[in-house]
């Protein structure tokens, strides 16, 4: 976390993982003429660290198999066989000292004498079992073959675990769950960033960008405040995660109910944002017509679907039919076709007399949203359009501006050219004679 963090801001200062004495230090460290690094730890000491946890995981992965499968040990003329889970070995005690012929028996058969354990022994796996087999002088007293007996104990764990009653469901305890942002490029900016800011992006808390690194009881009294300072100071030793930092979300589920909070630069932010599942994004092949469209470039199904919903799914104009009346759409592996003019809406005629601009019209009468409207989406973490926010300034302006009144010299002039004409007098003989 804290070379990511490294990564990112191109400075120590203000990482949230680590204490002022570790920040100098580490600063110290890299300013140092003998530091060949390029981030505050090298990689070889984080590949240390993953070889450790992976023989952890490995380690935990064999008892948890050892403890379903349940190994089984026997006696036989001379001694016995016990399964240690312990010690993770199959181990076989001899009452006296096996001859030459049974020693060489065991070592070629993966068995070693341990003096500590004071047993011939090797790792507890089902191959052990195998193994026993081909050793003649610990043959079972039963007549049996130790991977027979294997089996037969096997199949009596089942029948007993069939026969035990059902137990009665756990009581829901509370709990709290800790989310940390996954790793990739995709989420790069979305790492430890304070929510408003994040907000202010167009993005918003999804859970989608999250990975759970960690789950536990939630104790009675415990706060939020106490988490924070539990996983910054003192991890629980199973936690995998980084310590506890902004961008984090932590998931309280008290009394039945879930509530997500979001570690903010100051404090928690609830964000029940974080349990909305995103809306399913529309597909062409489920709004097919059943119609074809041909063009010179090929045969096109029809989809119901509008251009903004197409572009919105991915898919850009690929060309137009020859008359016009269809657009060809095509996200480079398909392509579809859609009307190139939507159905005439009755609204339509009204909506050009109420609208504030035309690119709103689509059904519902004066649905143009509002400055302070699209501020409040902005605010809620919902992504709004530049040039949507600018046109709604540009028609409050417009609307707050006083009508100007046309001059007196105007008015005049529009006066004098309504007035009609009168009609010259035609010349005639009669006129000519007087």
């Amino acid at each position: 976390a804290v070379n990511a963090y490294y990564r990112k801001h191109k400075t120590l200062d203000g990482c949230p993982h680590l204490s002022p004495e570790q920040l100098e230090k580490l600063k110290a460290d890299m300013a140092s003429s003998w530091y060949l690094g390029d981030k505050p730890f090298a990689t070889w000491a984080l590949s240390n660290n993953s070889a450790e946890i992976r023989r952890v995981k490995d380690r935990i992965k064999s008892l948890s198999q050892q403890k379903e499968i349940g190994f089984v040990g026997w006696e036989f003329d001379g001694g016995k066989v016990e399964a240690n889970t312990e010690a993770n070995r199959l181990q076989i005690f001899f009452e006296d000292k096996p001859d030459e012929a049974t020693r060489e028996a065991l070592k070629s058969n993966g068995f070693r004498w341990s003096p500590k354990a004071g047993a011939w022994q090797r790792q507890l796996t089902s191959n052990a079992y195998y193994a026993a087999d081909y050793v003649k002088a610990i043959a079972p007293l039963t007549g049996e073959k130790p991977t027979e007996l294997q089996r037969a104990h096997i199949r009596q764990q089942k029948v007993a675990a069939q026969e035990q009653p059902e137990q009665e469901a756990p009581q829901d305890k509370d709990t709290f769950s800790i989310y940390q942002i996954k790793g990739g490029d995709e989420t790069r900016d979305l790492r430890f960033e304070p929510y408003d800011r994040l907000t202010a992006t167009g993005h918003r808390v999804d859970a989608k960008n999250y990975a759970l690194v960690y789950s536990a009881e939630l104790t009675p009294g415990t706060s939020l405040e106490d988490i924070y300072t539990r996983f910054n100071i003192d991890h629980p030793k199973d936690f995998k995660g980084h310590s506890l930092s902004v961008s984090d979300v932590v998931v309280l589920h008290q009394n039945g109910q879930d509530t997500a909070h979001y570690v903010d630069s100051l404090g928690y932010k609830e964000v029940p944002e974080f349990f909305k599942a995103q809306e399913k994004a529309l597909i062409p092949d489920d709004l097919e017509t059943g119609e074809t469209i041909k063009t010179p470039r090929g045969t096109f199904y029809v989809t119901a679907m509008s251009r903004e919903q197409m572009e919105a799914a991915g898919y850009g104009l690929h060309h137009q039919s020859d008359d016009g009346k269809y657009l060809i759409m095509g996200n480079g592996t398909q392509a579809f076709a859609i009307a190139a003019e939507q159905p005439e809406n009755y609204l339509k005629a009204a909506e050009q007399t109420t609208e504030q601009n035309y690119n709103m019209i689509d059904g519902q009468i004066n649905n143009t949203p509002t400055a302070a409207e699209l501020e409040e989406k902005a605010k809620a973490g919902k992504q709004i359009s530049l040039a949507e926010y600018a046109e709604a300034l540009k028609a409050e302006k417009k609307q707050t501006e006083p009508e100007k009144k046309p001059s007196i010299r105007a008015q005049l002039k529009a006066a004098k050219e309504q007035t009609p004409k009168k009609q010259a007098r035609q010349k005639t003989q009669d006129l000519e004679r007087s």
